[in-house]
């Protein structure tokens, strides 16, 4: 039986539906070198450049120029990072269990994300669970991102939702903290039994 507080769950998509850990990644896609790119994530990903990739607002060769300014990069190895990073964004499994099992209790599923474009489009062939969804917005398509409230009042204007009756789930703690701000339940994906877990503790499992 379906909580009755609850009508909508929303997910992120990378860390809790599809595998992104940017540290492993880059050390795999440059493990036959011996070059170090991108040693700084944590800076790399809060730079303007990175940013504003996400929103949309510059194209992948304007932010890989923009990157190598700021950080001296090489720009081969910006542009290899870029253009095979989406062959490491597959769907995780036990992501996906969370989201079939939320789906056969009678829940409206929904996506807010963080995405790149063009990475997008290299990479969405993958997600089947898409074709389920009830809705999606993604940072590129409205030129915000988590955790900027537009992004979330986006999804909720759009699809008319009510954000108590709406649970997000997220890996990061400041874009949950974002939804909570905007009236909404939150989950941090710490990983998928912690998720299942606090799904339970709501009542939604």
């Amino acid at each position: 039986m379906r909580n009755s507080k609850y009508k909508n769950i929303i997910f992120d998509l990378g860390g809790v539906l599809v595998n992104w850990k940017p540290e492993e990644i880059i050390a795999d896609i440059f493990k036959k070198t011996k070059i170090k790119p991108l040693k700084n994530w944590n800076d790399f990903a809060k730079s303007d450049a990175w940013l504003n990739l996400d929103k949309g607002i510059i194209t992948r060769q304007e932010a890989i120029e923009e990157l190598n300014i700021l950080y001296d990069y090489d720009l081969n190895d910006l542009t290899v990072f870029c253009k095979h990073v989406h062959k490491y964004l597959f769907p995780l499994s036990k992501g996906r269990k969370i989201f079939d099992l939320i789906k056969s209790r009678g829940y409206k599923t929904y996506i807010l994300s963080n995405f790149q474009d063009q990475t997008f489009q290299e990479s969405k062939h993958q997600y089947d669970f898409l074709n389920k969804v009830d809705g999606a917005v993604y940072s590129y398509q409205v030129k915000s991102i988590k955790p900027e409230p537009q992004i979330y009042q986006t999804l909720l204007t759009k699809y008319n939702l009510k954000p108590q009756e709406c649970i997000f789930i997220d890996d990061i703690p400041e874009n949950i903290i974002g939804a909570l701000n905007c009236g909404m339940e939150g989950i941090v994906c710490k990983n998928h039994a912690f998720v299942l877990q606090e799904l339970k503790r709501l009542g939604v499992v």
